[in-house]
Order: C-alpha cells, then sequence, then structure tokens
C-alpha cells in the first residue's frame, strides 16, 4: 500500500507543470481585498526552502533587555526553538507547550502565571520587558492575551505586550508582520517631549550608513536618526517616542506608526524603498515638505544616473527573475530594471496590493509576457527542474527557483534606500555575475 501510495504521489508531481500568470493576466485580475492572492487558495502551501525573513523570535527580540514567552503546540514552538539556537538568542526564549487537551480547556492560560514566576525568578539577566506569544490556536480560540499581560504587567513592575505568531492571518488587515511590530513599538513609554531626529519605522535593519539619506537630513539639520535595532536599553528605546517623524520605509510599519501618532503625537510618512530615481527624488521632496526643509539631492540625483548608463552597457541584456525576499518591492524594482534598459523575465510573488497595481499595469504594457509565479502553489516544487533561462535571480527564492542563475541577495542586516541602494544593486549583479 505504502508503495503504491509513493508511486501515484510521484506520478502525479511528474504531471504538474508549474502554473503561473503572465504580467498581462495579473494586470486583468482585479484587487478584492487589502492584499489578492496571484493563485486562489485552493490548495495546500508550498515553503520553499529559498524564503526567509525576519521572524517572530528575530523581530520581536529586537526591543532592548526584553525575552519572549511563546506558548504553543509542540510544532511551533520547535520552529521557533530551534532559530533561538541558530542565532545565539536561547536565553531570551521561553516556550510553555499547548496539547490538545488545553485546546479544549484553555487550561494552557492558566498556566501562563506561573510560567511568568519561573522566568522572573530564574532568568538572567532577568528581563525588564516581555513579549507574550500566542500562535494560530489562540488566534482561533479568540484568547485575550493583551488582558494576560496587562495583569502580568501590574504584578512584576516589568513591560509586558501581547505578541501573535499567527500565519493563518497573513491575507488580512492585522498580519503577523504588523502585529508584531505594532507590539515593538508599543514599549515605548509616552513622553511629551519632542526632539529634532526621525525614526525608521517598517524595516528589521536601519538604512545603510554609506546611505546619502544621512548627510542630506544632515545637512538639513537633522542629525539624529533613529532605528529599533540600535537601541541596547528601554530608556534608548523610550528616545523614539521623542522624535519628530516617523519615516514608514516597509509596509509592515504602518500600523505601529499609525499607533504611534495617537499614543506619541508623532506624525508619519510612507517612504518605500524603491530603486527608481523619479520615485526617490520624489520621496525627498515629501520628506522635505514634512519635516519643512529644503532637501537638495539633484546631485545625487544625476551622479545616479550616470552610473546606471555605465553599469547597463558593462553588464548587457542581462535575463532577470526577481523574489519576494528581496529588500523593496518586486513590482517597483522589476519597473525600474526595464526602465534602465534590463529584460526581467519572472517574477515570484504570492499576493500584490490595489497601491501596486500602477507597476503592474506600467509591465504588462512594457513587457506582457513576464511570467508571474506564485512561491507557494504546490506545481512550484516542480520548477528547478525546468531550467528557466534566467541569467541572474535576484532575491533567495528567486535564486532557488532558478539554479542555473547567478545570485543576488541580502544580510539580514542589509537595508538600501535612496540613491545609494540603486548603485548598491548595480554592484551586486556585477558581483554575482562575475563569481559565475
Amino acid at each position: 500500500m505504502r508503495y503504491a501510495l509513493s508511486f501515484f504521489l510521484g506520478e502525479m508531481r511528474m504531471k504538474m507543470k508549474p502554473q503561473y500568470l503572465t504580467i498581462t493576466e495579473l494586470a486583468q485580475t482585479p484587487v478584492k481585498s487589502l492584499y489578492t492572492r496571484i493563485m486562489p487558495r485552493r490548495h495546500l502551501k508550498y515553503c520553499a526552502p529559498g524564503v526567509e525573513g525576519m521572524g517572530m523570535l528575530q523581530s520581536s527580540l529586537l526591543v532592548p533587555e526584553s525575552a519572549l514567552l511563546f506558548v504553543a503546540p509542540a510544532g511551533c514552538a520547535r520552529h521557533v526553538a530551534m532559530h533561538s539556537y541558530r542565532l545565539g538568542l536561547k536565553n531570551r526564549l521561553f516556550l510553555l507547550r499547548v496539547d490538545e487537551n488545553d485546546i479544549v480547556t484553555g487550561a494552557h492560560l492558566d498556566r501562563i502565571p506561573a510560567a511568568m514566576e519561573e522566568i522572573m525568578s530564574n532568568a538572567c539577566p532577568k528581563p525588564r520587558a516581555l513579549f507574550l506569544g500566542s500562535s494560530c490556536v489562540d488566534t482561533l480560540l479568540a484568547s485575550d492575551y493583551k488582558a494576560i499581560a496587562k495583569k502580568l504587567e501590574a504584578k512584576y513592575g516589568i513591560r509586558v505586550r501581547a505578541s501573535y505568531m499567527d500565519p493563518i492571518m497573513f491575507d488580512g488587515k492585522k498580519s503577523p508582520d504588523r502585529k508584531i511590530q505594532h507590539s515593538m513599538y508599543d514599549f515605548i513609554a509616552k513622553n511629551d517631549a519632542k526632539e529634532k531626529a526621525v525614526n525608521i519605522i517598517g524595516s528589521y535593519a536601519p538604512v545603510n550608513r554609506d546611505s546619502e539619506f544621512y548627510s542630506l537630513l544632515a545637512k538639513a539639520g537633522f542629525d539624529t536618526v533613529r532605528h529599533i535595532s540600535e537601541c541596547t536599553t528601554l530608556e534608548e528605546l523610550d528616545r523614539m517616542g521623542q522624535s519628530t517623524l516617523n519615516i514608514v520605509i516597509k509596509s509592515s510599519g504602518s500600523m505601529a506608526a499609525a499607533e504611534m501618532e495617537k499614543k506619541h503625537g508623532i506624525p508619519f510618512i510612507s517612504l518605500p524603498v524603491s530603486y527608481n530615481l523619479d520615485t526617490i527624488r520624489n520621496s525627498y521632496r515629501k520628506l522635505g515638505e514634512a519635516l519643512g526643509i529644503e532637501i537638495y539631492d539633484d546631485i545625487y540625483y544625476e551622479q545616479t544616473k550616470q552610473v546606471i548608463k555605465e553599469f547597463r552597457q558593462h553588464l548587457g541584456s542581462l535575463r532577470i527573475a526577481i523574489g519576494k525576499t528581496i529588500k523593496g518591492n518586486v513590482f517597483d524594482l522589476a519597473h525600474a530594471l526595464i526602465q534602465y534598459g534590463f529584460r526581467v523575465s519572472h517574477l515570484f510573488i504570492n499576493k500584490f496590493t490595489q497601491g501596486e497595481k500602477p507597476h503592474i499595469m506600467w509591465l504588462a504594457e512594457h513587457q506582457p509576457e513576464m511570467g508571474v509565479f506564485s512561491g507557494d502553489h504546490p506545481t512550484i516544487v516542480n520548477l528547478r527542474e525546468e531550467h528557466l533561462p534566467v541569467d541572474l535571480a535576484i532575491g533567495l527564492d528567486a535564486s532557488y527557483f532558478c539554479p542555473d542563475a547567478a545570485e543576488v541577495s541580502w544580510d539580514v542586516q542589509d537595508q538600501p534606500y535612496g540613491y545609494r541602494g540603486i548603485v548598491s544593486l548595480l554592484e551586486k549583479m556585477t558581483s554575482a555575475l562575475k563569481k559565475t
């Protein structure tokens, strides 16, 4: 029986051709909600080895002097525990297992106070802040972790916030990445004092120090740029509440920024990472208006324009694939590279938003046969065997699905931005091709 089943599954796998849409077909797909899936979800989800990112553990523990108590079934807990060992964070992670009986009775919620007591009695160093993390199970049960967090905070005198790792909510307005960022910045204590400083929100790493972003702001009188990963104490984190503007460079930070505006009176502006020259120039104009200053970026614009021409002549007519693990937006990058004279033949992205529709419409007009693959569709398991004709794959997921291509990827602590972000990408492309 086992052999027959294995043979049947093998036959099915061989018959499944990787499914995809052309960018033209995607342009005709209506936007149904905040996120619209490339392929309708009528199937199991495939998790490719090349897909990675900042998980709940890494994200949460960007808060200085904090720990995470993760309340979850064994499978979810094991996933997070393995990450903690790999990243050297095991001393800041505590696990409380949820079993079948707990799901029925809710008894695991009653064990949280005892787990907290054990942490506060034995942890070294003792945390000054704690994430109380839940999984999909408690999302489905509608467990009130915020109420539990308030009780623990009152009892132990440390900051406690509810946090959520519930990937079943990824298509909703309050997706896990948005909720985790909301919890991260909710640790900032309220303070009405304000300083001439800005915060970078949404990314898990600060903007790279070689970006012109810092010098442009410094020339305009803003020398202080804050990011949560650079805070080493809660007191330093609290100073983010004294900044005059939040700059959201990744959409996952928008929910946190909106809450910070209510709590701290800090307005925010969305200026996402872009690789398009004109978009970057427009972003600096908007930033100047938000800060009430003039930002003079003409020299960087013209220099980068010339650099793009030189790299284009050197690199030639590349066939490029782009994946969702890039530091930026897939459709924005594809749009920019085609404008610069490159050919983008394949995209790997699971869903799109209304805000991305203009990019999609432009791409459909200028490169209508571009293939768009949903990275979590089961048939994509066979895509590596297709050996797509790609010279350069940008993003780890694109690299996995295009094994014959040169790879461009970013380290977790790497966050390109502005004109320097374009030049850095072109340098990475050149370096990757030299290795092949």
